[in-house]
């Protein structure tokens, strides 16, 4: 057998065992199971917020079967118990629907309220078998906002954005740039535009969104007659409109059965292809951590112990939405909020920046002490 055949077997095995490890690390039986009734909104309380979740006829009751997520942020003086409903339409519904809280009666903060989006997803990953690289956020108005920003600053947790009457950069608190360059991949859009809305004039709607599809992005912008918000039978250009709500019914929910999914999860440590590879590039630095906080803990310091696989790297760290910054091992973060919290680190050596080490863990309140 020729030295390269051996090398080639072993990334044959690999790539094998890579499909079976991106196929069973998508989901998970739920961990902290709650009792639920399908079609009926129950109300849970993450680490930030409390949140609606609409469970379908469709899911699986024994947990073992996972299922696609869909979480939804209302706009300026809506509330989350209404707004469940509008996205659940009941019936043949395949996923479960979340309406993130925290903010009924008013409009969504941009710096502060992402991780009352991010806190729920990962508590209802732990009472219902989600499909992690499924998960789709959306959003009307105010929420619009906020659901491109989350999706832009934490792109790889989500498979795609379903907006109406809102617009990817302005309201944000961001800017265009940053939010482009802050995505880690070209995550999916359906973008539905009321054409005579004057909070999101259409004009604006169509550069912001043409920006993207320029940038890469899959977009598609529905733009159909209406105002800001309209009621069913509202007359808007002349004629009669179904409505707001109606809208995102028949024009973003169905795109959930798009097939849409995140990038697979990055493997920190694949084995060497090939023992003697002999002369060639210079080698992908790999890190390993060597100590990390529990999966769930109540302490708000987190210490990061890690090596690479090339000697002489340096490492850069990367904590929740924030940017990769220098760091050496170990890397300890207090005082950290309670919730869930994300740590990326990756290696550089000879120019070569390697895939990043992905950790993410949940800090949970203390319960106070009964006297």
């Amino acid at each position: 057998m020729k030295r390269g055949g051996f090398g080639a077997i072993a990334v044959a095995i690999f790539a094998a065992l890579m499909s079976l490890y991106a196929a069973g690390a998508t989901a998970a039986v739920p961990t902290s199971p709650v009792a639920f009734e399908k079609g009926t909104p129950l109300k849970l309380t993450s680490a930030a917020s409390d949140y609606w979740v609409y469970v379908p006829e469709s899911y699986d009751a024994s947990g073992n079967t996972p299922t696609k997520l869909f979480v939804w942020m209302h706009g300026c003086g809506g509330d989350s118990s209404g707004d469940i409903w509008t996205v659940s339409p009941g019936g043949a519904q395949d996923w479960i629907s979340v309406s993130v809280g925290g903010r009924d009666g008013g409009c969504w903060s941009m710096g502060t309220d992402g991780p009352k989006v991010l806190n729920a997803v990962s508590d209802v990953e732990t009472h219902f078998n989600i499909d992690s690289r499924r998960v789709i956020l959306g959003g009307y108005s105010s929420g619009g906002d906020l659901a491109y920003r989350t999706a832009f600053l934490s792109a790889d947790t989500f498979a795609g954005v379903l907006a109406m009457n809102t617009s990817p950069f302005r309201d944000t608190g961001s800017t265009r740039e940053a939010l482009l360059a802050a995505a880690t991949w070209k995550f999916n859009v359906v973008h539905v535009a009321h054409i005579q809305d004057t909070t999101y004039p259409i004009a604006g709607v169509r550069e912001e969104t043409n920006a993207m599809i320029s940038a890469g992005y899959p977009v598609t912008r529905v733009e159909v007659d209406g105002t800001h918000w309209d009621a069913p039978g509202d007359v808007v250009n002349g004629h009669a409109v179904p409505g707001t709500d109606a809208d995102i019914r028949s024009l973003l929910l169905p795109h959930i059965g798009d097939g849409w999914m995140s990038p697979e999860p990055e493997l920190t440590e694949p084995p060497d292809p090939d023992p003697d590879p002999g002369p060639g590039p210079s080698p992908v630095p790999r890190v390993t951590f060597t100590g990390k906080p529990g999966k769930v803990t109540k302490s708000r310091v987190a210490k990061f112990s890690f090596k690479s696989s090339v000697a002489g790297s340096s490492f850069q760290c990367r904590i929740d939405d924030g940017g990769f910054k220098a760091c050496k091992s170990p890397k300890t973060y207090r005082p950290l909020r309670r919730g869930t919290h994300r740590f990326r680190v990756r290696a550089v050596a000879a120019g070569v920046t390697g895939p990043a080490a992905d950790f993410r863990w949940k800090i949970k309140r203390r319960q106070a002490v009964q006297r």
